[in-house]
């Protein structure tokens, strides 16, 4: 099996048995089950015939990442369309929904990537086993184009210096989405479960020229 039906299948098995069920606890405390139901209806309704990102004219994809961003960032203005459209909700309920559902679906797909490793199981690799699991780890973040990765005893940096989100946001002329897809990393890495404390002094969606992340590995909190 080739790498790109391999991101394709692990991507599909994530939607089914996290993405999709958290965007529906997300949804059913917040709307009647008659309301869901209409939800569901001018989704798929949106995604045959008004799908904002085909609107846009975007053109084929020009890697395999690029088709499996465009896939992960397509729902949201579907469901933003349905939400302001069909559903006829306030802006700031829009927003605390589509908030909500990236947050948590990202964070999720951070926590199935992310390496599983304690401080002290960090701190006693080696400076190239290091390196693999954070590589290996970005290769996983479709949307991201990554740089000046580094690593040491108690943390792991690169930069972003390409997020496809923040491209396909301005594509279709909602550069608001990028953010949300920022409240993931901010969700996943705030959980005190994890072992990790996350830097980020600058951002694409904020306009900066890259996202620096600086990831480092604690004992507790």
């Amino acid at each position: 099996m080739n790498q790109r039906s391999t991101d394709l299948r692990r991507l599909k098995r994530f939607e089914r048995k996290e993405a999709v069920p958290t965007t529906w606890r997300v949804l059913k405390a917040h709307f009647s089950w008659w309301d869901r139901i209409r939800l569901l209806f001018h989704s798929f309704r949106r995604a045959v015939l008004h799908d904002p990102m085909r609107k846009a004219n975007l053109g084929s994809p020009k890697s395999e990442q690029e088709k499996l961003s465009r896939r992960q960032f397509r729902p949201v203005p579907i469901l933003e369309d349905v939400l302001k459209f069909d559903l006829k909700c306030e802006p700031n309920k829009i927003e605390r929904i589509l908030g909500e559902i990236v947050a948590e679906s990202g964070a999720r797909f951070l926590a199935w990537n992310f390496p599983p490793v304690s401080a002290e199981e960090w701190q006693n690799k080696s400076d190239f086993q290091r390196m693999e699991l954070g590589e290996k780890a970005l290769s996983a973040f479709f949307n991201a184009e990554t740089e000046d990765v580094s690593t040491d005893s108690a943390s792991f940096a690169f930069k972003v210096h390409r997020c496809r989100f923040v491209e396909l946001a301005q594509a279709i002329e909602r550069p608001h989405l990028s953010s949300l897809f920022c409240q993931a990393d901010s969700r996943f890495f705030q959980d005190p479960t994890n072992p990790y404390e996350l830097q980020r002094p600058e951002m694409l969606a904020s306009g900066d020229a890259s996202c620096k992340f600086h990831i480092l590995f604690q004992e507790s909190r």
